[in-house]
């Protein structure tokens, strides 16, 4: 992996910084110990936001970051492709099985394989708002088990996974219909301005908020987000799986009424 930024970033990324992975998703990444789980951490005002819209065990973190396509060349390096195009996608999910607040005394009580993510390793360099959120064995929408595990990356690339409309910008978002507000549906959280909103055909178009993190949508206002969810994991279940998938949103709108 680091190979690879090198040769993207072509001397331009100060590689003295340090990083960590965070959420951690990809089980052949690192070394881990054994009973390993994805796991991810919060704090600040960040997890703050996360507690007062009540995110908890069972709802679903998907995490989307800042990509570009890139080509081969010639001269076998690895390029940018273009005409640039910048886009926001999805990359990877976690289901909460678990979450835990985080010090130096609970960090003791947590699994042997946690101990090395930085929010458990060096927990007096967070706030007391210190959270993981450790992933569900296997993904669960409704009742509906999925052999999926409860968190991941995507293999790879699918147009369903890109947020930003076609040429960009990329912090302007192409959503299905479906997820425009009413007057009863609370937006997705941090755009209640009812300007950053609008139809085109059969998408919503989003301008969302600059440097947007912690994004939450509340699924009992909007049903069809669950079948949308499993959508995205389509080239990894079965037939039967995704008829079972595209009727999740019924049998939500049924136990709602």
């Amino acid at each position: 992996m680091s190979a690879i930024i090198r040769e993207l970033a072509n001397g331009t990324l100060p590689f003295e910084d340090n990083a960590h992975a965070d959420p951690d998703l990809d089980e052949e990444r690192l070394h881990h110990k054994a009973g390993w789980r994805p796991i991810f951490g919060q704090t600040g005002g960040d997890q703050s936001h996360l507690e007062n819209e009540g995110v908890g065990v069972g709802d679903i973190f998907l995490f989307f970051g800042w990509f570009r396509h890139t080509v081969n060349t010639l001269d076998g390096r690895l390029r940018y492709a273009q005409p640039r195009d910048d886009f926001h996608a999805i990359f990877g999910w976690l289901q909460i099985g678990e979450l835990h607040k985080v010090n130096g005394r609970s960090s003791k009580a947590l699994p042997p394989w946690s101990q090395g993510h930085p929010h458990v390793a060096t927990p007096d360099s967070f706030d007391a708002n210190n959270t993981i959120y450790i992933a569900s064995e296997h993904l669960n929408l409704c009742g509906l088990y999925l052999p999926i595990p409860g968190g991941g990356t995507f293999p790879r690339f699918t147009p369903a996974l890109r947020l930003t409309v076609p040429e960009g910008p990329r912090t302007c978002w192409a959503l299905p219909k479906w997820f425009h507000p009413g007057a009863n549906k609370p937006p997705l959280s941090y755009h209640g301005d009812p300007t950053r909103w609008s139809i085109s055909g059969g998408q919503v178009i989003l301008r969302t908020v600059a440097r947007g993190q912690e994004f939450v949508l509340d699924t009992d206002y909007y049903p069809e987000a669950l079948s949308w969810v499993g959508s995205l994991f389509k080239a990894e279940i079965t037939g039967a799986e995704q008829e079972a998938v595209s009727g999740l949103h019924h049998a939500v709108r049924a136990a709602n009424r």
